[in-house]
C-alpha cells in the first residue's frame, strides 16, 4: 500500500510563506526608511522658514522702533515721512516704492535655496503714539526658482508622433 504524505505541499506551502514574509518585511523597512527621510526634509524646512519668520519679526520690530522714533522726531505727516524712510534705512535693508498716497517699504528673509519670505508694509501716519505706525500688506513665501517647461510625454496614438 502506498502512503499518500502532504510532505511536499507543506514544505512548498511553508517556503511560498517565508518568501511573502521577508519581501513585505524588506518592503516595510524600506517604506519606512524613506518616510524617516522624507520627515527628516520635512523638519528641517519648517526650522528654515519658522527662522525666517522669527528673522522677519525681528526686523518688523526694529522698524516699529524707527517708526516710533520719526514720528516723536516729527510735527506733521510730510516730515513723519522723511524721518520714516531715513530712520527705516538706518534700521533696516529692504526697498522703498513711495507714491502719492501710499509710503511702501518692502524686505525679504531668505526660507531655503529657492524660497524667500517677502514682507511689504505701508507706513501710517498715526493719531497718536500707541497707534500703529504700519499696516502689513504681504507676508508670504514665494519660490525664487525658475521652473522649465519639460518636454511632452509622447504616448501611443498622440498627433505629435507624427
Amino acid at each position: 500500500m502506498k502512503r499518500h504524505s502532504n510532505f511536499g505541499f507543506s514544505s512548498i506551502l511553508l517556503a511560498f510563506v517565508m518568501i511573502c514574509i521577508a519581501t513585505f518585511s524588506a518592503l516595510s523597512l524600506l517604506t519606512a526608511n524613506s518616510d524617516y527621510r522624507l520627515s527628516k526634509r520635512v523638519a528641517e524646512r519648517n526650522q528654515a522658514y519658522y527662522q525666517a519668520q522669527e528673522n522677519a519679526w525681528d526686523r518688523l520690530a526694529s522698524i516699529d522702533q524707527a517708526l516710533l522714533s520719526a514720528y516723536e522726531y516729527s510735527n506733521d505727516p510730510a516730515e513723519y515721512y522723511e524721518n520714516a524712510r531715513s530712520f527705516i534705512s538706518d534700521a533696516a535693508d529692504g526697498t522703498w516704492s513711495n507714491s502719492e498716497e501710499s509710503h511702501c517699504f518692502s524686505y525679504t528673509e531668505s526660507v531655503a535655496n529657492n524660497q524667500h519670505l517677502e514682507v511689504i508694509i505701508e507706513l501710517q501716519y498715526p493719531a497718536n503714539s500707541t497707534d500703529s505706525f504700519y499696516r502689513i500688506i504681504q507676508w508670504k513665501t514665494v519660490q525664487t526658482s525658475n521652473i522649465q517647461k519639460q518636454q511632452p510625454l509622447n504616448l501611443m496614438g498622440s498627433d505629435e508622433q507624427r
